[in-house]
């Protein structure tokens, strides 16, 4: 059977990655005038178009398309990069402003403390705040006055507060909160705010996303026990809310490693795309309509969850891979990844500096490129029966070899995945999980259990059989058990996890990118001298 390491898979996109990445990076660095590198790129890409049109001189061709790619690209940096602050106003003590300002985004809200915070865009400014409209801040809401709700993604507030300059700066071993905040290209928090005042309310299909968020929340919490933390490990599992975990709950599960399995990212998105593929199937609609149909619904779960950065770059890695389906293409992971990353980065250019799309990028590129070809090579030596014909295997030999199968498969994904973000969590969080290799094994399986429980209850929910969704949320409590159980027992092996407090930041990049770069290398190698064996026979 031809796998996916046999197929020869074209992925011309990287090249326009590469040059998209390149392009950005110039343009933090380096500040320009669009129209200038625009000129500058100009007569590359007309000698771009001539050699193309020609066919000669392929290597003048990359040279120039490269350079003409990269200036483009640097270009459109420069028109997307968020305001910098001026050097004079960022060096300006805490001062009090009137800002109007629209919610881009809620990241945290703290009943305990009652308070709620996110990031979000001035609109307009008092002329004493010394702060430009269009510029991102760090907001926080008090909630402790009755009658005051969170602020929700698209209204537009007005309020007076404490405008304070973030003067921070990522260093090598103390990468904090304002570290993140400036690297999301956010230089000013707005704290001590007075009473709220809301000035425009955000659209009609803003409010059914959030009212549909509250409805999934009340569904996942249905016949919830009161006296434990498994209905709040469920929703922050299946919405991505975070905050709904206690202290101890986050520490836990960051210290181990498996925070990654509260984010929506690639594990949520997959396996709900593999629900929904199931259900088509089983109402026979066929395999080309049914990502027209499935990717609306899994773009709504995006959106009702928060639109996070991490969800949307999972739904677009799904989108370009599920609609190969769609169009009869060949399947083909690499060209989705790397498609989705150029999306993003268009999209979004300040993802680029973002720990989240480094890590995701890199562990997904460490899977298809030492994961998968691993866990085949595992495969084919520990195959007792690999001399057998398969028409000739018994039922013990199929299930020996489903099981050599599976468990060579989240081995190889877990390693693979451990060593990609290994370096940045070394460097960025201060701290090694190698724990964490085992209990992804022993937990995927688990937490996939628990999101395929968990949609099969939102849809009852949504539908009103509230009893059903009920009976379905106990079963999903019974698997977190599990896996909190499973967490707890980790933490307690000897070396869980390995404090790396002076682990330079310099160093982790380095290490990952010379990881990556031999993996790419070695991948070239074996194409090479594959290519050269076949056109010897």
């Amino acid at each position: 059977m031809q796998t996916f390491h046999s197929k020869q898979i074209r992925t011309p996109l990287l090249y326009l990655l590469i040059s998209l990445i390149a392009g950005l990076i110039f343009s933090k660095e380096f500040v320009a005038s669009p129209l200038s590198l625009i000129f500058l790129a100009s007569p590359f890409l007309a000698t771009c178009l001539f050699l193309a049109y020609t066919g000669k001189c392929p290597r003048i061709w990359i040279f120039s398309y490269f350079l003409a790619s990269t200036l483009s690209f640097w270009a459109y940096g420069e028109l997307r990069a968020p305001p910098q602050p001026d050097q004079s106003y960022s060096n300006l003590p805490p001062r009090e402003a009137v800002l109007t300002f629209k919610i881009q985004q809620n990241i945290h809200e703290n009943l305990l403390y009652q308070t709620s915070s996110g990031f979000a865009k001035v609109v307009q400014s008092s002329v004493t705040s010394k702060i430009q409209p269009g510029t991102s801040i760090y907001y926080q809401q008090d909630l402790s006055e009755p009658d005051t709700t969170p602020a929700q993604k698209g209204e537009t507030i007005r309020a007076t507060g404490i405008l304070d300059p973030i003067q921070s700066t990522p260093g090598k071993s103390d990468f904090n909160f304002d570290a993140y905040l400036i690297e999301n290209g956010i230089h000013y928090r707005f704290e001590r705010t007075s009473r709220w005042t809301l000035i425009s309310p955000n659209n009609l299909y803003q409010k059914m996303l959030t009212s549909a968020f509250h409805k999934m929340d009340n569904t996942l919490r249905l016949g919830g026990p009161a006296d434990t933390g498994l209905a709040n490990i469920y929703t922050a599992m299946l919405l991505g809310q975070k905050d709904a975990l206690s202290d101890e709950q986050n520490t836990r599960y960051q210290r181990s490693g498996t925070m990654h399995f509260f984010a929506i990212s690639g594990l949520h998105i997959g396996v709900i795309a593999a629900v929904i593929a199931q259900a088509l199937r089983l109402i026979r609609i066929p395999r080309r309509i049914s990502p027209w149909i499935g990717l609306p619904l899994l773009l709504l779960y995006v959106q009702v969850t928060g639109s996070a950065p991490s969800a949307i770059r999972a739904f677009l890695m799904a989108a370009f891979f599920w609609a190969s389906y769609a169009l009869q293409r060949q399947r083909n992971p690499m060209g989705a990844l790397i498609a989705s990353a150029v999306g993003v980065l268009l999209i979004d250019p300040q993802q680029l500096w973002q720990v989240g799309f480094q890590l995701s990028y890199a562990v997904v590129l460490s899977i298809l490129l030492f994961g998968l070809p691993l866990a085949s090579f595992i495969k084919n030596k520990l195959n007792p029966y690999r001399y057998l014909p398969e028409s000739d295997y018994s039922t013990r030999q199929k299930l020996t070899l489903s099981l050599i199968d599976k468990g060579a498969l989240l081995f190889a994904i877990s390693l693979s995945a451990w060593l990609a973000s290994a370096p940045l969590c070394a460097a960025i969080f201060g701290f090694l999980a190698p724990i964490a290799i085992l209990l992804n094994i022993v937990l995927v399986n688990l937490v996939a259990i628990t999101i395929c429980t968990g949609v099969l209850s939102l849809t009852f929910g949504l539908l009103g059989l509230s009893p059903i969704a009920s009976f379905l949320n106990h079963a999903a409590w019974l698997v977190i058990d599990m896996i909190d159980y499973f967490v707890d027992i980790g933490l307690k092996v000897p070396y869980a996890t390995l404090n790396t407090d002076a682990f330079p930041r310099n160093i982790g990049y380095i290490w990952l990118l010379a990881y990556l770069s031999g993996l790419l290398l070695l991948h070239s190698y074996l194409k090479a001298r594959k290519s050269i064996s076949q056109n010897a026979n």
